[in-house]
């Protein structure tokens, strides 16, 4: 007889099956939202008026101003407008390099995965005139 034969082999008592076998099911069940979430908001949400929350537009740098802020649409879907005033003296274009914005007719940020509650990308559009600039952001499909 080996050193183990008189020792009894542990197994999971009923409870832990049944724990074990729960926690799965919720594992796969969340993770299973999300992804539907994520494809959702790729795919669909512009077309919804479903708008990123505000935490996904750059924070506005001290001393900015936000002139107006609405939401717009037309047959492509949603998407938010923020034209900002920079400080005293400072241009549009500075105002839109101090917050990492690339002036573009449009772009997608490289963000998708990274944020848990909001998985998608986002598109952006930022123009600049003399002294203010527009910032125009949505889930994809708005038709751009």
């Amino acid at each position: 007889m080996g050193a183990g034969a008189g020792a009894r082999e542990e197994r999971p008592t009923r409870w832990g099956r049944v724990l074990s076998a729960v926690a799965g099911v919720l594992v796969t069940v969340v993770v299973f939202c999300w992804l539907l979430r994520a494809a959702y908001l790729s795919t669909l949400a512009g077309q919804f008026c479903d708008l990123p929350p505000d935490w996904r537009l750059p924070e506005i740098p001290a001393g900015a101003r936000v002139v107006s802020d609405s939401m717009a649409g037309g047959s492509g879907g949603c998407w938010r407008e923020i034209t900002l005033q920079g400080s005293p003296g400072q241009s549009a274009e500075e105002l839109a390099s101090e917050m990492g914005l690339p002036l573009h007719e449009g772009f997608e940020d490289d963000e998708w995965g990274r944020h848990v509650l909001d998985p998608a990308p986002v598109w952006y559009q930022v123009t600049a005139g003399p002294d203010l600039l527009r910032v125009s952001f949505g889930y994809p499909g708005r038709g751009y």
